[in-house]
């Protein structure tokens, strides 16, 4: 790395642990940065992942409008039978019979169509629910691995910082600010 700060002199005595010069960490603080940003997102998926699930009030709701369809075809049968009993007796129009044979219809064909609309949302309730279980692992598992590199990255920064390894006195400074050196390179003797 390119050498951005000495921080000792030649002839000074320095102690385990103290900096002796520091190496440029530009393109690791811009990969730790990115590295959050990808953290932060992967956690947005994982909360958004574990809402998309279907919410019980609205399968609720979805059970109701077919119970009341349900009744509005009971409704719509006696109305029919009523006026079929007095089409035989001859006492209503056919109009009469045909309004009556289409307001059945009508219920039959929208209890139908709320009960497929019920069924699928009870499978996709339980679709969901395996496919929720499998994305949201595979999302975690991705944010961990994020970390990990987040985890090496700052570890990598932190040897960015050359300390002594032991106590001493800085004979010679090898390299100067703005130089590059290279690893296992004698820096400070």
């Amino acid at each position: 790395g390119r050498v951005t700060e000495v921080n000792v002199t030649e002839q000074q005595d320095v102690k385990t642990g103290d900096v002796l010069m520091s190496l440029d960490t530009t393109d690791i603080n811009l990969q730790i940065a990115q590295l959050q940003t990808s953290i932060k997102q992967q956690s947005i998926k994982i909360k958004q992942a574990l809402a998309q699930k279907v919410r019980p009030e609205d399968l609720e709701k979805q059970l109701l409008a077919e119970e009341a369809a349900k009744e509005a075809l009971s409704m719509a049968q006696l109305n029919y039978d009523r006026n079929k009993a007095l089409f035989d007796a001859g006492a209503v129009s056919q109009a009469t019979m045909d309004a009556a044979n289409n307001q059945l219809q009508t219920a039959q064909n929208n209890l139908s169509q709320l009960q497929v609309a019920t069924r699928k949302l009870q499978a996709q309730n339980t679709t969901e629910s395996q496919n929720q279980s499998y994305n949201t692992n595979l999302l975690e598992t991705q944010k961990e691995t994020l970390e990990l590199q987040l985890q090496a990255l700052e570890l990598q920064k932190q040897r960015m910082v050359l300390r002594a390894p032991s106590d001493g006195k800085i004979t010679r400074i090898v390299p100067k600010v703005g130089e590059s050196i290279t690893a296992n390179t004698a820096a400070v003797v």
